[in-house]
């Protein structure tokens, strides 16, 4: 069970990431490209990352909150907020928008 709900997991993390992704326009500003992992993990220290996940789930918020919020603090000293979502479309909407507006 633990391995579906973190293929789940991994799964939902890629969509999201891949539905921020830009369109390949050669932006060489554009977060993470053309930098070392070990640039990123210093930049990114001392973070917050607000994570917006689907809220319905009690496996997957405990995986969340219990597991990799507190690895991430220990190991990349980033902070993970888990912000609940009770209806993926309104995610979708809120990242459409956002990139319409250049956020």
């Amino acid at each position: 069970m633990r391995s579906i709900v973190l293929v789940m997991f991994l799964l939902a993390a890629a969509s999201l990431l891949a539905a921020c992704g830009g369109a390949g326009d050669g932006d060489a500003g554009a977060p993470g490209e053309g930098r070392a992992f070990a640039d990123l993990r210093k930049e990114a220290r001392g973070t917050t990352v607000n994570f917006h996940l689907y809220g319905g789930d009690d496996a997957i918020n405990a995986y969340v909150d219990d597991y990799v919020t507190p690895r991430l603090k220990k190991e990349y000293s980033i902070k993970l907020n888990r912000v609940p979502l009770t209806d993926t479309a309104d995610a979708v909407n809120k990242l459409v928008n956002e990139k319409a507006a250049g956020k």
